[in-house]
């Protein structure tokens, strides 16, 4: 008897009664992807980049993909602050708005590739923008997940990881996920 498969957004949203998680199924596809290659890079990238699926998936707000240079520019020149307060909750701020910004702006290349190629902001801004947000949180949070440098390397293996992204997006299961976070995120 062979199980009923759930569409890819109640996957996402109820894990549970699948058995796996929409972390899991872009994980073991990349990680696939990865196993092929000459050099593979580290696993702990490629979960991250399935933790960003899974996290933007779910999530109910994003930022506005056409701000996102606006947002990499406010976040460059941070507003004067007059006292302590102020201070202290820019600086704890700005780490995560600087994650933010570039997951999505990675997660803008990933999946909407194709599309941007013939804009007049290609994916080489939106690479740039993604590159340095992380080399920045790397100055800021220099260890993450338990790993030294984390960001500054995982910028450096982004385009890599986009590579094997787009690899996986020929599959037919995986391209319906392609089509599904494209609707999400431009809703």
């Amino acid at each position: 008897m062979t199980e009923k498969k759930l569409p890819l957004q109640q996957l996402a949203l109820n894990p549970i009664s699948e058995k796996i998680t929409l972390h899991q199924y872009i994980f073991d596809h990349i990680s696939l992807a990865n196993k092929k290659l000459y050099r593979p890079i580290h696993d702990i990238y490629l979960f991250y980049c399935a933790q960003l699926f899974e996290k933007y998936m779910t999530s109910e707000k994003f930022f506005s993909i056409t701000s996102l240079g606006q947002l990499y520019l406010e976040l460059q020149t941070p507003p004067a602050v007059s006292d302590e307060k102020q201070v202290f909750e820019s600086s704890t701020s700005l780490p995560v708005k600087l994650q933010s910004l570039a997951d999505t702006a990675f997660l803008t290349c990933a999946i909407f590739s194709e599309s941007k190629k013939t804009k007049l902001l290609g994916l080489n801004y939106y690479s740039q923008i993604c590159k340095n947000s992380y080399f920045q949180l790397n100055r800021l949070r220099p260890s993450y997940l338990d790993q030294p440098n984390f960001f500054f390397q995982y910028a450096n293996h982004s385009p890599l990881v986009l590579t094997l992204l787009n690899d996986i997006k020929i599959d037919s299961d995986s391209n319906q996920i392609w089509q599904l976070f494209k609707s999400q995120m431009s809703a």
